[in-house]
């Protein structure tokens, strides 16, 4: 008897190392062992991206701005109030982001979620806002990708700064084309009348941060923040990863 459980007790160890491995291929299959930006092995604490990529990704220099000072909208009135974002735009700050974005890499949210919630614990920011609310997804589009990126943002954020995330406050009400070869013009004309703020909702004399993964022209987050202004939001401010 003695034997025989020594025998099972090599027989489970054998198919725990066996699972493990399986587990671990599967994982390797979904989240490859490899940067996204630049290839290198990752370490075992890493995901996704190495610390080397993300130590150097460009940080702003000014997260924090005032929409006057974003020279951005063109002479269009703006409906948000201020900018703060983490990362300068360049070529590895996009590639992150379309990763992101269009690549199914949701697990970079966390770690961008957390820089975005640093930022805003950073510059005092948190007792200023009482929601964090994501820029919606069209359900088709949501459907085509699985998830919106603006809200795992958003949560990540909420989780980091205690500031609760409203996801469903503002909804996408007409499909729209994807904006990344459009003018400022045509983005403008595209995005307008696309959203609206649903019903019951707690947006009227609220203080939100409108949250998406990059600020470019602006004109997707300014329609949002002209829809949640004329609903009664006392004041908007634009929370992005990343900042043109």
């Amino acid at each position: 008897m003695p034997e025989l459980g020594k025998q099972l007790g090599h027989r489970f160890v054998f198919l725990l190392s066996v699972a493990r491995s399986f587990f671990r291929a599967a994982l390797d299959f979904v989240y490859p062992p490899f940067c996204l930006l630049c290839g290198a092995y990752l370490e075992a604490k890493e995901e996704l991206i190495c610390g080397s990529c993300w130590q150097a990704l460009p940080l702003l220099t000014q997260p924090l701005m005032p929409v006057a000072n974003l020279h951005i909208l063109a002479g269009v009135p703006a409906w948000f109030d201020e900018s703060i974002a983490v990362y300068q735009y360049s070529p590895s700050a996009q590639e992150l982001i379309h990763q992101f974005k269009y690549f199914g890499m949701q697990g970079l949210a966390k770690e961008l979620g957390r820089k975005v919630g640093e930022r805003i614990v950073q510059h005092n920011l948190a007792g200023e806002i009482d929601a964090f609310v994501p820029v919606p997804l069209h359900s088709q589009r949501l459907r085509e990708r699985g998830y919106n990126q603006a809200e795992l943002l958003a949560r990540q954020a909420g989780e980091m700064t205690g500031v609760p995330c409203w996801k469903d406050a503002l909804m996408r009400i007409r499909y729209t084309q994807p904006q990344a070869a459009m003018n400022r013009e045509e983005r403008r004309s595209n995005i307008h009348g696309a959203f609206s703020v649903k019903a019951g909702s707690e947006i009227g004399r609220s203080r939100i941060a409108l949250v998406d993964d990059v600020l470019t022209t602006g004109s997707t987050m300014n329609e949002c923040a002209r829809v949640l202004r004329q609903a009664g939001a006392v004041s908007v401010m634009s929370v992005t990863a990343v900042r043109v």
